[in-house]
């Protein structure tokens, strides 16, 4: 009887610690949880001193099955090498933010399961976006007028938006048969532009005098170039056959940098500089194709302006073909946007040949590499200051050498159909980069000369310019 109590007794307390430890271990409980690491500048990340994968600049990364336990994350870049300890919990995400103080870390749990209490986070000041630069007026009423357009600059008109013809310095110029309305006239000088909002009034002869006193350089040193016709490509026969056929290219206006984009500037956007040689005036380097698109959606924020890339890091680019890049970012253009972009490859072109359509140069704006040029000959193997060399024709700098420039386009071959702002491949492997850089030979130097490289690789060769559609300021 005893031994019938003892065995009751020894079956009841083994029933309770099994239903103990049910209750504090489920069936299928998982002993891991996940880490979601945030950071603004992107870099090397390691987990408990071990690389685990590189960040995009702006990007996130999700990591799943981490063990439960204390772990620390490590963010390595330019600018900063710092760990965060973090305590994982079993089927939580936990978010590791280097962007925020080390505080701010926290674990991502259900409201109605209790919370650690964890210290007051600081406010975060976010800055504001400026102002957005006013839109370009085009109200069109009733009836017609003309205009009389007295200019001491010469230049190209745009009324509304709309070309409306050509002026020269010190003469008049009669434009009629415009809508009456409310519109704002644009004059786009090489260098600088004019806005000035104005009224149209129905059968009167309406005049406007504009002076070089109301000029305005245009943002970020950049370039104005009228677009129009040219042959694209080389009918040489001892250049590459990826240079032909030649086609007829017809261009829009557009602004394009002067240089390429300075570490100097990159600094001010991104607040941190990637190039292997540091230097204010040098060109960026070590930038991807994807960092290239962030930067120019980041200084058009900054100055007011609409983005033109739209950048979903979420879902895969079908029509990137590459089976080595790792990020394959889906990633589409606002043409009609005013923000920065990179230049199309067939705008490249156009810009470093500066109208020459016949190939009288086989560099910009020279037939000498020596004077345009910073190549592996002359460049005491490293990258040079911009502007250093002589500018072509259309006051742009370094378009042959000092380092290869990042364009829109994917990488394809040319068609010999006469093309109307083309846009590049709709699909491929590779992104265009051209002009050459410090350690190239010459021949990547030249205008028509086409490179091409993934998206997600940098270099200390790669840099690149921007350009935007043509507006006065």
């Amino acid at each position: 009887m005893r031994r019938l109590i003892c065995l009751c007794l020894g079956l009841v307390l083994i029933s309770t610690l099994l239903c103990q430890n049910a209750v504090l271990k489920p069936l299928g409980e998982s002993l891991t949880g996940s880490i979601k690491v945030i950071s603004q500048y992107g870099g090397n990340l390691y987990l408990d001193g071990e690389f685990y994968q590189s960040l995009m600049t702006g990007s996130s990364a999700n990591w799943a099955d981490i063990s439960a336990g204390e772990h620390t994350v490590q963010l390595s870049n330019s600018r900063t090498q710092e760990i965060r300890k973090v305590l994982i919990t079993a089927s939580k995400v936990t978010i590791v933010n280097f962007d925020e103080p080390a505080l701010e870390i926290a674990a991502e749990t259900p409201a109605s399961e209790p919370q650690i209490p964890a210290e007051t986070k600081p406010e975060k000041i976010v800055k504001p976006d400026p102002p957005r630069k006013p839109m370009i007026k085009n109200y069109p009423g009733s009836g017609k007028g003309s205009l009389q357009v007295k200019s001491y600059i010469s230049g190209d008109i745009y009324l509304g938006g709309i070309f409306l013809g050509s002026v020269v310095e010190g003469k008049n110029k009669k434009f009629s048969d415009l809508s009456a309305g409310e519109y704002t006239l644009e004059l786009m000088h090489q260098f600088f532009g004019v806005s000035i909002d104005l009224q149209i009034y129905d059968k009167r002869n309406n005049a406007i005098t504009i002076t070089a006193a109301e000029g305005v350089p245009y943002p970020r040193g950049m370039v104005y170039l009228p677009g129009g016709e040219y042959m694209m490509g080389s009918q040489f026969v001892d250049r590459s056959d990826y240079e032909r056929p030649r086609h007829e290219v017809e261009l829009p206006p557009f602004l394009i940098a002067f240089t390429e984009v300075t570490q100097e500037l990159w600094n001010e956007v991104m607040d941190y500089n990637p190039s292997a040689r540091s230097g204010n005036k040098l060109p960026v380097t070590n930038v991807s194709w994807y960092e290239a698109l962030e930067f120019c959606n980041a200084l058009s924020r900054k100055d007011g302006l609409e983005p033109c890339y739209v950048i979903n890091k979420d879902v895969t680019d079908a029509n990137n073909t590459s089976d080595i890049d790792t990020l394959r970012y889906q990633v589409y253009c606002k043409w009609k946007a005013d923000g920065y972009r990179l230049p199309t490859e067939a705008e490249w072109e156009f810009a470093s040949r500066s109208g020459d359509s016949l190939n009288k140069q086989q560099f910009s704006g020279s037939n000498d590499a020596n004077t345009v040029a910073w190549y592996s000959e002359n460049s005491n193997y490293h990258v040079q200051e911009v502007a250093t060399k002589e500018a072509n024709p259309w006051g742009l700098f370094d378009f042959s050498g000092n380092v290869y420039e990042w364009c829109w386009d994917f990488w394809g071959t040319y068609e010999r159909e006469a093309q109307i702002h083309p846009e590049g491949a709709f699909s491929g492997t590779y992104r265009i980069a051209r002009g050459g850089s410090w350690m190239s030979d010459v021949d990547p130097c030249t205008s028509t000369a086409r490179s091409g490289f993934l998206a997600h690789v940098s270099s200390k060769e790669l840099g690149f310019r921007i350009a935007r559609k043509a507006r006065a300021n």
